[in-house]
Order: C-alpha cells, then sequence, then structure tokens
C-alpha cells in the first residue's frame, strides 16, 4: 500500500509515530504486524481513499494542517517559478532577436 501511494518508508514512519527502521521490519517480516502497523495501514488506506487521515499520534492533526500549508506555498513558489522563467525565456529571445543572432520567430 505504502509504495502503490509512492510514499517513502520515512513519510509513512512520521505519520504513523514511529521510525522508518520499524516499517522497513514489518514490511520485511521482521517484526510481528501488531496495533502501531494496523494503524499505520489504516492511515494509508484513509489516504488511498482521499479522506484525512485519522490521528495516530498526539498533535498529528497539527502536523497534517501543517503540511497542508506547506504544501500551498510550494506549490506558489513554483508558480512564480514558472512566471519567472517564462518571462526571462522572452527577454532572452527578444535580445537575440535585436543582436541577430537568432532570427525571430515567424521569419525566415
Amino acid at each position: 500500500m505504502r509504495k502503490e501511494l509512492g510514499l517513502s518508508q520515512t513519510a509513512v514512519a512520521k505519520l504513523g509515530g514511529t521510525d522508518r527502521a520499524n516499517i522497513s521490519r514489518w514490511e520485511n517480516g521482521v517484526y510481528p504486524w501488531g496495533d502501531a502497523a494496523s494503524r499505520i495501514m489504516e492511515l494509508l488506506e484513509d489516504v488511498a481513499a482521499g479522506k484525512k487521515p485519522r490521528p495516530l499520534v498526539s498533535g498529528q492533526d497539527e502536523i497534517l494542517d501543517l503540511l497542508e500549508e506547506l504544501a500551498a506555498q510550494v506549490v506558489e513558489g513554483l508558480d512564480r517559478i514558472d512566471g519567472g522563467i517564462a518571462q526571462l525565456t522572452e527577454q532572452l529571445s527578444d535580445g537575440a532577436a535585436r543582436t541577430g543572432r537568432v532570427r525571430p520567430q515567424g521569419r525566415k
């Protein structure tokens, strides 16, 4: 389930209140599938179903809210970068056309 969702062992461990090594041990059958592993599986099922995960550890709601806020900031930053790249590309094209190094679009 973790791999199907594209999540790392570290990400699942943080959300489940454990560490990456425990996730690896559960996945490889070294540790028995206990309560903690079952709660993490419930979390993954919620994520797969598009639901907001139920809290597994104290403060998880705050962590999820912060992650949502961070994701929104990342998207906003990427949008600004895309706009900056488009503007820079246009400026470079205009400068090259003025120097004659590149033919302006539409001319042969």
